[in-house]
């Protein structure tokens, strides 16, 4: 049910991304790269989302919460650049390391440290996941 739900999810977010993208950019030869990290990208925010739902019992309170996590990591993401005196804190935070790896695409460039970030961080959501699952299998 979970999987189900994460997909549609995840395919809405994808297709609304897509979009924008070509919206705004067009069909070019960077969106194959920019895929990969919308896709990596949509999974964190799902892991999130699924995080907050397995800590919240109430699905009101949870969804309350996410869309307000959701919407810091977005701001974030999106404003990060004018704060340059922040950027030693902020370059950790799991929307900025996308946005990061997004802009390395674009500019061609191989962004190790922020890719080993955004698997650091996929790894730590998933361990939480497992972890918070196996919990409510045991009550």
């Amino acid at each position: 049910m979970i999987r189900a739900k994460a997909s549609v999810i995840l395919l809405f977010s994808l297709l609304s991304q897509l979009f924008v993208y070509l919206l705004n950019l067009g069909f070019t030869s960077d969106l194959f790269g920019v895929f990969v990290f919308m896709v990596i990208g949509g999974i964190l925010f799902i892991q999130v989302g699924l995080v907050i739902g397995l800590l919240l019992h109430s699905s009101k309170t949870s969804a309350a919460l996410s869309s307000i996590i959701m919407v810091v990591l977005f701001m974030t993401a999106t404003f990060y650049p004018q704060l340059p005196e922040w950027h030693n804190v902020l370059q950790f935070i799991p929307s900025v390391v996308v946005v990061e790896n997004m802009n390395g695409v674009f500019n061609g460039e191989f962004l190790g440290f922020e890719l080993v970030l955004l698997i650091g961080w996929l790894a730590v959501f998933y361990l939480i996941i497992q972890s918070l699952v196996k919990k409510e299998l045991s009550k």
